[in-house]
């Protein structure tokens, strides 16, 4: 037993990272840049273009409370389960949008269309349908630092997490978080040997963060190595164990 989970470490050892990261195209987005001020949109997006880099997608992000379902006041105590009690103990990132995104995917209800884009809607993501138990027509109440916004559910969203793209909670029709306040964001592929771009970017847009996936990565990867580095090791303790009673086993019979 101890040699086969040797064998089995040996051959499995960031095999499921590998197919993981092989499942996700070559130009997903390895890097984010997140607290992008609104100001700052037009002259990041020029900074790209300067670089012969394809300009991203930027996103709208607001932070913002859910205080209230159908007119009830709700907080962390109101649910049982884990994920109902995690998504109300916190604020979560809400966006506003136009037009649906690829990664995203209607299972319920309808987007919102140009003949209806002022009317107040919320569109929610299937986990937080399921957890906190709504539907469509429930009534959504959210506390954005000292204001409140209001709408209803129109639709439920599936979405690909593993997509390395901008996923969001709760999406709204543009009128209703338009005059929050607002930062962005932007998810963006970066080829190894333009590295040295982000170093120019963080230079130009010093309030800008610049999350490194890549690098999160291969530090994910070097852990998974030492750990089953380490758990090889105990197995190869635990067969020349076996080997040594065997050995005086048979010795003393």
């Amino acid at each position: 037993v101890g040699i086969m989970a040797l064998l089995v470490l040996t051959l499995i050892r960031g095999d499921l990272l590998d197919q993981w990261q092989a499942s996700i195209p070559a130009d997903a987005p390895n890097r984010f840049l997140v607290n992008v001020h609104p100001d700052q949109v037009s002259s990041l997006q020029t900074f790209f273009q300067q670089h012969d880099e394809k300009v991203p997608n930027i996103y709208p992000m607001i932070r913002g409370r859910l205080i209230e379902i159908n007119n009830q006041k709700v907080n962390s105590d109101s649910f049982q389960n884990r994920g109902g009690k995690q998504l109300l103990s916190r604020e979560l990132n809400l966006s506003w949008a136009i037009k649906l995104s690829s990664h995203n995917k209607l299972i319920s209800g309808e987007w919102w269309t140009n003949q209806n884009l002022t009317s107040p809607q919320f569109s929610i993501e299937k986990s937080v349908a399921e957890n906190l138990k709504l539907n469509l027509g429930d009534r959504l109440k959210f506390q954005i630092a000292d204001q409140t916004v209001e709408a209803s559910i129109t639709s439920i969203r599936e979405v690909d997490w593993g997509s390395f793209r901008a996923n969001f909670y709760v999406i709204a029709s543009p009128e209703v978080l338009k005059e929050m306040p607002t930062t962005y964001m932007s998810p963006f592929y970066l080829p190894a040997e333009k590295v040295l771009l982000l170093n120019e970017l963080v230079n130009t847009f010093p309030n800008i963060t610049v999350i490194d996936v890549a690098v999160i990565m291969n530090h994910l990867r070097q852990i998974i190595n030492r750990v089953t580095l380490a758990v090889e090791y105990v197995f190869l303790f635990t067969v020349l164990s076996g080997l040594m009673v065997l050995f005086a086993g048979i010795q003393s019979t």
